[in-house]
């Protein structure tokens, strides 16, 4: 299930009603789950942070359909990733997700080559010798 956010217009606890407004259909499900202000639930979600080397900046959906792969370096070695980060924070993987992306006005989206530890490693002993 994903996180929505809505408006709450109107409360009456003992009568134990609620009344939102929400910006596209939604569900409500009882159980262990909270009700909280926005704030607070950003507070809660974590922001990682890793080192990457920026690759592209992507502007559209059709952007990406234009420049991705194409315009992506070759993989310095088999597994290696990139990863797509949208103006929230949030990652892409599929047609989908840049789709969504510009439902929400989330653009741009950056893309970046991770840097694996050993390669930081390497670098780092070659500034220090």
């Amino acid at each position: 299930m994903k996180t929505q956010f809505g408006e709450s217009l109107t409360g009456d606890f003992e009568e134990r009603t609620w009344t939102f407004e929400m910006p596209e259909d939604f569900t409500l499900k009882f159980g262990e789950f909270a009700i909280v202000p926005k704030a607070e639930y950003d507070a809660l979600i974590e922001k990682p942070t890793f080192n990457g080397e920026l690759i592209l900046t992507l502007e559209s959906k059709n952007e990406w359909i234009r420049k991705v792969p194409r315009r992506l370096p070759e993989k310095n070695y088999h597994n290696e990733h990139f990863i797509c980060i949208d103006a929230n924070g949030n990652t892409l993987v599929m047609g989908e997700d840049f789709a969504a992306a510009e439902k929400m006005n989330s653009y741009p989206v950056r893309v970046y080559r991770h840097i694996r530890v050993s390669d930081a490693e390497k670098v780092k002993n070659s500034i220090t010798q």
